[in-house]
């Protein structure tokens, strides 16, 4: 498992407001399930695929993986931020 990943003050902060999460020890749990588990993009297709082509333009240097109805962006295993999947895309294995 990497054992070594960053969370950004951006992706802690976010994770307080919008997922509860405060404790950076559990913000990394998550990411590093997220880096080991997570889909990629290109594994889905249609509405959603394009929904995460949209965040990656914002972001053009990072990387997205999808893990648990969460969207985590980073860059070279720094969390940047983490947000949930919009409800019109869940569940996320429909697309």
């Amino acid at each position: 498992m990497a054992k070594s990943v960053v969370i950004s003050e951006h992706a802690k902060r976010r994770a307080a407001e919008r997922l509860n999460i405060s404790r950076r020890n559990d913000i990394k749990h998550h990411f590093r399930k997220a880096l080991m588990y997570g889909l990629s993009p290109s594994s889905f297709k249609g509405t959603f695929y394009n929904y995460l082509m949209s965040k990656l333009k914002k972001n053009k240097s990072c990387t997205i993986k999808i893990y648990s109805d969460f969207v985590y962006i980073h860059r070279n295993k720094k969390l940047i931020t983490k947000c949930s999947v919009p409800e019109k895309y869940l569940p996320v294995f429909q697309f």
